[in-house]
């Protein structure tokens, strides 16, 4: 009795975690889904990665998860349609942290916190906040950032339009070798995009 009450407290922490992302969404239009997309998305490049189904939920949880640091960020900072200043540039690069610090006291998130703390690192190790590089970026954020990344790209935000999931991944493919992404990840990605495209899989 005393494990299975553990257990529901366990759930309904972790339900107030993901509650708080579909808050932070709901403030901003141009992102709501955002997270959501990147965690289904993420549960099937571990999928076509050849992750174990136990990893995969992990990588799903730390999807959806990846930007709930911005929940401490100005609104108005997040729905400028301008350039940022300085200032704000270094207040966006805070959500990182701030969203590992947010989840660290749940236990059962423990294995996604490295997803969420350097999933805007970059592979010439000029990202943030600890400036990793290479292979020294966790597995789990790697793949977060070209997820992150193409979600974005494929999605209204108010600085651009939408693009395509072909113009968005042309974009990637063009970049592959820029510094930002695991370029061999990256590959892999585009492959199994293409494969989506040509009707093999489904991305809403």
């Amino acid at each position: 009795m005393k494990l299975k009450e553990l257990h529901e407290q366990l759930d309904h922490s972790e339900n107030v975690i993901f509650s708080l992302v579909i808050t932070m969404e709901a403030r901003d239009h141009y992102t709501k889904g955002h997270s959501t997309r990147v965690g289904d998305l993420a549960n099937e490049f571990g999928a076509f990665l050849g992750f174990p189904a136990k990893d995969l939920e992990v990588l799903k949880k730390a999807g959806i998860l990846h930007d709930i640091g911005k929940i401490g960020l100005s609104e108005l900072v997040l729905k400028k349609p301008s350039a940022l200043s300085s200032a704000e540039t270094e207040e966006v690069r805070k959500h990182p942290a701030l969203g590992e610090e947010i989840c660290r006291p749940l236990k059962s998130l423990k294995d996604i916190l490295p997803g969420i703390r350097h999933h805007h690192e970059r592979w010439d190790g000029n990202g943030f906040p600890d400036n990793l590089s290479g292979d020294a970026i966790p597995l789990m954020a790697r793949i977060l950032s070209i997820l992150d990344a193409f979600d974005a790209m494929v999605s209204i935000r108010p600085y651009r339009g939408q693009r395509s999931i072909e113009d968005a991944l042309s974009v990637i493919e063009n970049e592959r070798y820029s510094g930002q992404w695991d370029p061999e990840l990256t590959g892999v990605f585009i492959r199994m995009m293409q494969l989506m495209t040509k009707g093999h899989f489904s991305y809403a």
